[in-house]
Order: C-alpha cells, then sequence, then structure tokens
C-alpha cells in the first residue's frame, strides 16, 4: 500500500468528490422532499470545491488556498454529519456545521501566519474536528431511525474507524510531523488512503438510504392508490346498485301512479253521473251537488296533470289569475258536507292582490292545510286561516290548537309517508303535507312549520309568489 504516494491518492480522492458532487447534486434536485438529503448533498458538493481550490501540489498551496480549501472541507464534515442525522430522523443540529466553521477561522488564519511550518498542528485542529462531528453521527446511527440496519452498522463501523485514525492522526501532529505531506511519511499515505475509502463508501451508503427511501415510499404510495382504486370501485357498485334500485322503484312508482288515478277516477266518474241526476231535487240539495261535482272536476283535472307529470316529467301548470279570498271561500264551502266549515274562521287582509297561479293545485294545498289543522285539533277548537300579502308574495298561514309537532321532527314532516310521533290512533298516510310541498315547490312557493299561537298547536304557513314561477320539483322526497 505505501507504494502509493499521498499525492496520487488526494487526486483520487478529488477524481472521486467531483463525481460525488455531481451525483449529490442530482440527488438533491430530484428528492427535495426527503429531510437531511440537501444537507448531504451540499456536503459533498463543498467538499469537490474544496479540493478544487487546493493545489494538486499541496507543498507549494498558498496560505490562502489551504485556508479556504480547509474551510470548505471542514464545513462538508459538519453539513454531512448533521445531513445524515436529519436523514435518520434526528433533529437539525445548526450549531455541528457552524462549529466547524468558527473553529476553521479561529484556528487556521493563525496557525498559517505564525507557524506555517508546523503542519502539524493544523493536523491536530482537522482531527479535532473529525472528532467532534463523527461523534455526533454515531450517536445519530445509535439513535435514528430503525430502518437501514445493515447501512447503520457499515456507517457505525467506518465513523468508529475514522474517529480512531483521526485521533492517532492528532496525537502524531502534537508530537511533530514532516512539514509537508509530499515527503509521503506513512502515516499520511494511510490517513489519505483511509480519508479516500471512508468518505467513498459513505457516499454509496448514502446512495443507497436514499434508494431505499424512495422505494418504501413508493411502495406506501402504491398501497395508498390500490386502497383508493378498490375504495372508488366499492362505490361504484354501490352507485350501480342503487342507481339500478332508483330505477327500479321509479317504474314502480310510476306504476303505481297510473294504478292509483286509474282507480280514483272510477269511482269519480260514478260519483259525478250520481250527482248529476241528483241535480233534478230542490235547490237546497242542488247547492251540495253543485259543490260535490266542483270537487269531482277539481279532483279529475289534478290527477290528468299528476300522470302527464309523470309521464311528461314535468309539471304542468296551467297558471291564471287567482282572488285568494274566493279560492278560499270555494275551499272552505267543501268541507260544509262533512260539518266541519263552521271550525274554520278566515281573516283577510284589506289589501287584496290578483295571486297567478293555478287554481287547482292552490286548492289542493289549502284543503290538505285545513284537513290536518281539523283532524288533529279537537273538535270544539276553531283554525284560523290568515291571508296577508307581501311585496311580492302571498302568505297564508293554518293556525290549529291541536297536538302539534315535536321540534326534533319538523324537518322530517314532508317527507314521503313520515308521520310525527305523537299522532296516535289519528288515521293517515303521511301524503298530504308531502304532496303540499310538491304542489308548492312547483309554482316557486315554500312550507315553513311553526308552533301555533301561545305555543300551542301548529302554524302552517305557506308562502307563494305572486307570479307562478313554474318550477320543476325533483322526484324526491321533500
Amino acid at each position: 500500500m505505501l507504494s502509493y504516494d499521498v499525492k496520487t491518492i488526494f487526486l483520487s480522492y478529488f477524481v472521486f468528490s467531483i463525481i460525488n458532487s455531481m451525483i449529490s447534486a442530482v440527488v438533491w434536485l430530484q428528492n427535495r422532499h426527503l429531510r437531511g438529503v440537501q444537507e448531504i448533498a451540499a456536503a459533498y458538493i463543498l467538499s469537490g470545491i474544496g479540493l478544487s481550490i487546493q493545489s494538486v501540489d499541496m507543498a507549494a498551496a498558498s496560505p490562502l488556498a489551504l485556508f479556504c480549501s480547509n474551510l470548505l472541507l471542514n464545513l462538508s464534515q459538519g453539513m454531512c454529519a448533521n445531513g445524515i442525522g436529519i436523514f435518520l430522523g434526528r433533529p437539525n443540529r445548526v450549531w455541528l456545521p457552524v462549529f466547524c466553521v468558527m473553529f476553521t477561522i479561529l484556528i487556521w488564519p493563525p496557525a498559517l501566519y505564525f507557524a506555517p511550518e508546523e503542519r502539524g498542528l493544523r493536523v491536530a485542529a482537522a482531527s479535532v474536528v473529525t472528532v467532534v462531528t463523527f461523534s455526533h453521527l454515531l450517536v445519530a446511527i445509535g439513535l435514528g431511525h430503525s430502518a437501514w440496519r445493515w447501512a447503520r452498522l457499515v456507517v457505525g463501523a467506518l465513523t468508529v474507524s475514522h474517529i480512531a485514525v483521526a485521533l492517532v492522526r492528532g496525537y502524531s501532529g502534537l508530537r511533530g510531523l514532516p512539514p509537508s505531506i509530499s515527503a509521503n511519511g506513512p502515516l499520511d499515505v494511510w490517513t489519505a488512503f483511509e480519508i479516500v475509502i471512508f468518505a467513498n463508501t459513505l457516499f454509496l451508503c448514502f446512495l443507497a438510504m436514499v434508494g431505499t427511501r424512495l422505494n418504501s415510499d413508493l411502495r406506501a404510495r402504491n398501497q395508498v392508490l390500490s386502497d383508493e382504486v378498490a375504495r372508488r370501485l366499492r362505490l361504484e357498485r354501490q352507485l350501480s346498485s342503487a342507481l339500478a334500485t332508483e330505477v327500479r322503484m321509479r317504474g314502480e312508482q310510476q306504476q303505481l301512479i297510473h294504478i292509483i288515478g286509474h282507480e280514483i277516477r272510477s269511482p269519480l266518474a260514478g260519483i259525478d253521473r250520481a250527482a248529476e241526476m241528483l241535480m233534478l231535487g230542490d235547490a237546497a240539495i242542488l247547492h251540495r251537488v253543485d259543490g260535490i261535482r266542483e270537487r269531482v272536476r277539481s279532483t279529475v283535472g289534478m290527477i290528468d296533470r299528476l300522470l302527464a307529470s309523470e309521464r311528461d316529467s314535468h309539471a304542468l301548470l296551467r297558471p291564471e289569475p287567482l282572488a285568494v279570498d274566493e279560492v278560499i271561500e270555494i275551499v272552505v264551502r267543501g268541507f260544509e258536507d262533512v260539518g266541519a266549515a263552521h271550525r274554520i274562521h278566515v281573516t283577510a287582509s284589506a289589501r287584496s292582490v290578483p295571486l297567478v297561479a293555478d287554481q287547482g293545485m292552490v286548492m289542493a294545498i289549502l284543503r290538505n292545510l285545513i284537513e290536518n289543522a281539523l283532524k288533529y285539533s279537537p273538535p270544539e277548537e276553531l283554525v284560523r286561516v290568515t291571508v296577508s300579502y307581501g311585496a311580492d308574495e302571498v302568505v297564508i298561514r293554518v293556525d290549529d290548537r291541536g297536538i302539534g309537532i315535536p321540534r326534533a321532527e319538523r324537518d322530517l314532516i314532508g317527507h314521503r309517508f313520515f308521520r310525527a310521533s305523537n299522532v296516535g290512533g289519528v288515521a293517515g298516510t303521511g301524503l298530504g303535507i308531502f304532496a303540499v310541498n310538491r304542489l308548492l315547490a312547483a309554482q316557486g312557493g315554500r312550507l315553513a312549520i311553526e308552533d301555533g299561537a301561545d305555543g300551542k298547536g301548529t302554524a302552517m304557513i305557506a308562502t307563494f309568489p305572486l307570479t307562478c314561477r313554474n318550477n320543476v320539483p325533483e322526484l324526491v322526497d321533500a
């Protein structure tokens, strides 16, 4: 081994450092997200620059070149040890590269100025930097991340030997060394050879650890991607199943509506014919029969529009100017047949503005609201209908003093087939308010539910725009 001189070994070190610095720059640019990589890469780049500054003929190197090269080389040691520690999961130790810089600034200029021929003093100082920085690296390897066991063992063994060589070299420097490394003393040759082996092996371990980390990250990302694909496939299957169920239920709903429409039209036709025959009687009977026929015609018209709406997928409105008080009067008169008209008290605003809306739908809305109020109120209690006008809307409020609706369930009122938990044995299907919501939405209106007067009972508030907006309601529970 001693057949090699120090200059040849350091020349090879210089070449390897240049190659390592270029590779480090590429690794840095490609893996900026990895903690510690930029410090390690910068350390090898600074090492290459430091050796470039120093003259190949080290015996003739100027004091300034020696100072600058040693400053960069010592700084590279501190950054390399700190960077590997960060990469292994240890905290960032900024003091380490700062120590290397400050120690070099304090020792090298006086040594080069006052005792330029005492190379041993500078060698001993360099050994102090090596021992401090790489002792920190040993601690980082021992306490660092549990991964890369083989790399940590290799780097740990190399670091121990490097510290040992630095201690021997520092001790020899204090005892006296040849004034120039060109003398090729045995210790200088062995030290130079060990530095080359240590630096390049450490660099290879660094590349191996980066590659292992990238491979691990890639596997983790692939697993995340695989899990996401599996989740999306599950969602796709669920959506496909839900869509198939929705299509099937939609078909069944349309079929049910057509069946119900057909079944309702038949008895209504019979009722209409019977009412027409009864019109041959006296005047009192004629008044009631006329009301029956009016309700039959209105109901048949609603059924026709409902069937047309389901067939054509949009609501067929017939907006026309309406006098709200007259429409309410017709609806109230319809309750005479069941002996409930006397329980309905109507209060209308002195101001009256024509409402442009579908008369059949408005009557159906009011009939459902008043019928609900009557059904859930005691027989002796009144149902109050109040009409008020806003700037661009009509508000019809139906108050009862019945059982009321629990506050927690008010958001659910209006969903198909939903009934409040306190209805008891009162008969019903849960479709009345659902129909009101649908018919209001078709005309751009809205329904609100509040407590009744004095906190007793329920207030149903239907708001109609003065001009029908001809909205198309979605085919879902409102």
